[in-house]
């Protein structure tokens, strides 16, 4: 299920690769996206390091760190960051950075984090939302996080940004009440 995790991750990288290749087909401009994966381990005084997240068990918690290169001489504007939360993972609140983040359960739909669900029409809406409609919503539990967007309104010339968030390892306790569960490269509905 690990591994699963992990190819996943990296195919997503390389979608957002190719993302990042079609707007430099579009501008001429080259945007690199690089992601690396780490194993948050906390130690007996509690201070936090990052090591390699070769191997995760359920309650291991991971950090997504995705930096993102403008390799020209121009400066890239309107760049659209994502980071799936993969199947077996779930985000942990107040992980991501840069703060200001959109959250989605589909990705499609997304809204600023906390999303929040009316609560007589099930509509969607995120923490943008005026209060009044904020005030008729129920959160909706973060385990339902499927997809982190920022939206970064420029790269300078040679420079880069970086956006990052944790998510845990789920064990059979947390798993939402339908998940796609990879066991030794087959699947199943649970």
């Amino acid at each position: 299920m690990y591994r699963s995790i992990l190819l996943y991750l990296l195919f997503t990288i390389s979608s957002v690769v190719w993302m990042g290749q079609e707007v430099i087909a579009a501008s001429q401009e080259p945007l690199v996206a690089e992601m690396v994966v780490h194993q948050v381990v906390v130690d007996k005084k509690g201070r936090k390091s990052l090591r390699s997240a070769s191997k995760a068990k359920p309650g291991d918690v991971l950090e997504y760190k995705v930096t993102y290169r403008n390799k020209s001489r121009s400066k890239i504007t309107d760049v659209i960051a994502t980071l799936p939360i993969p199947e077996g993972t779930k985000y942990i609140k107040g992980s991501a950075y840069p703060r200001r983040v959109e959250a989605s359960l589909d990705g499609k739909e997304f809204h600023r984090v906390p999303l929040m669900r009316d609560r007589r029409t099930g509509k969607l809406f995120g923490a943008d939302a005026p209060w009044s409609v904020r005030t008729k919503g129920k959160k909706v539990p973060v385990i339902d996080y499927r997809v982190l967007r920022w939206r970064i309104s420029s790269i300078h010339p040679h420079r880069y940004v970086v956006t990052r968030a944790q998510a845990s390892m789920m064990d059979a306790t947390d798993a939402p009440k339908t998940q796609t569960i990879f066991l030794d490269g087959g699947s199943f509905q649970k």
